[in-house]
């Protein structure tokens, strides 16, 4: 069987987030034997940092019931439950959840970690960190709909030519010290039949998305008790010094 390789988040002792596209797709069927989590680790040639290493197996796998393999912002989310929890130390710890709404047009600076290639067919053998500008917007998220801008949060093209490479799905977006999003999926808007479908990593033009996790705290409460209630509505709009809270439909 084809492996997959991706990036998870740690959001309790007995569950990871991670996108559903890493379990289950066309190609590959993926069962929770398959599924093999590590943690605890941020350097593979460091040798006292794999001391630290926790291993552990998968018991079960929900995937969103409503996602939809290779669109932009179809659901894209997917919970493993683990055999045997992980024990928090200072190098395995969840991540808090944002319970807060996302600026609608704004941009903030957030930071993107994940286990994915450097460059094409090229792994990593070190956690990778990036910082980031993030948005909602248009200008962020081109040529998207209003729908598929609602679920997702756009990171454009990186000037070092840094972003989202093979390995790195379903790793945190963070915004202020807390889970906003998880890597989804890149895409290029395409202008002309001479403009290349390519999307080999670091490659011009391409934007960067991440599943937006507020509108997903509902579903993941239905299995994690300690996922925070999600904010009135999810995002919030700038005007001058005043914040707007966007309608309801929005959620």
């Amino acid at each position: 069987m084809k492996k997959i390789r991706c990036t998870a988040v740690i959001v309790s002792r007995e569950w990871v987030l991670g996108a559903a596209h890493c379990y289950f797709n066309h190609e590959v069927e993926v069962s929770p034997q398959d599924i093999n989590i590590v943690t605890g680790i941020v350097d593979l040639n460091n040798q006292t940092d794999l001391i630290h290493r926790q291993e552990r197996r998968a018991s079960r796998i929900i995937v969103h019931s409503e996602f939809k393999e290779k669109k932009l912002g179809q659901n894209d989310v997917a919970l493993v439950q683990l055999e045997t929890p992980l024990h928090f130390d200072n190098h395995t710890a969840s991540i808090e959840l944002s319970e807060r709404p996302f600026p609608r047009r704004d941009w903030k600076l957030c930071t993107v970690v994940g286990w994915g290639d450097i460059e094409e067919n090229v792994t990593a053998t070190h956690l990778v960190k990036l910082d980031v500008s993030a948005s909602h917007s248009h200008d962020a998220c081109h040529g998207l709909s209003e729908a598929q801008l609602a679920s997702l949060i756009c990171v454009p093209e990186q000037v070092n030519g840094g972003g989202l490479c093979d390995g790195d799905s379903g790793g945190p977006l963070v915004c202020d010290g807390k889970l906003v999003g998880i890597s989804h999926q890149v895409y290029k808007e395409i202008f002309s039949d001479k403009d290349s479908l390519s999307l080999e990593c670091g490659m011009q033009d391409m934007v960067h998305t991440f599943m937006f996790m507020c509108k997903y705290l509902p579903w993941m409460k239905n299995y994690i008790d300690e996922t925070p209630d999600p904010p009135k509505s999810c995002f919030v709009a700038m005007q001058g010094n005043k914040l707007q809270q966007y309608n309801e439909n929005w959620r």
